[in-house]
């Protein structure tokens, strides 16, 4: 055994090696460098894999949820939730049947900072997944403000469906 691990490693150090090297270049060639699969890095970070229909932006007084469940989900518990948070009750909640799931909106009263509606939609059970994303769309709008219009507009949305490129 101890041969089959010194040989490993050896491998290591040299693979090491090669990447220093190949990853030395700093003149704009490595970005154009083709991956293990022959495709161009730069083009798969520039295209996306799958587009959407939006089926609904998301405005300050909203909560937009994805569960992804068969059955719906329950209301007592985001009626609950919702008497903790805010004041008034919401002024209406809708459920909508999806191909994998449902979704739904929550109209509120009162206005909301975009960190606050990235931890209501994940406190009341939304895609986990999708909440993360948002969380990191959010960050980066706060980071940089000067963003455009389009990336801060679209950061919390709703898909009538998506196709996978």
């Amino acid at each position: 055994m101890s041969g089959k691990s010194r040989t490993m490693r050896s491998g290591k150090r040299n693979a090491a090696k090669k990447t220093s090297r190949r990853n030395s270049f700093t003149d704009g060639r490595q970005r154009n460098r083709r991956n293990a699969t022959g495709k161009n890095e730069l083009t798969d970070l520039a295209v996306p894999r799958q587009l959407g229909k939006v089926q609904q932006f998301g405005t300050p007084y909203q909560i937009l949820l994805d569960y992804d469940k068969r059955r719906t989900p329950r209301l007592r518990s985001t009626f609950v939730a919702l008497r903790k948070w805010f004041k008034r009750p919401p002024s209406f909640i809708v459920d909508q049947r999806t191909r994998k799931g449902w979704h739904r909106v929550i109209q509120c009263e009162d206005r909301m900072l975009a960190a606050e509606q990235v931890a209501a939609q994940a406190i009341l059970g939304s895609d986990k997944k999708r909440e993360e994303l948002n969380l990191m769309r959010v960050l980066a709008i706060r980071r940089n403000p000067k963003l455009d219009r389009w990336t801060r507009e679209r950061w919390n949305l709703l898909f009538d469906y998506k196709i996978k490129l």
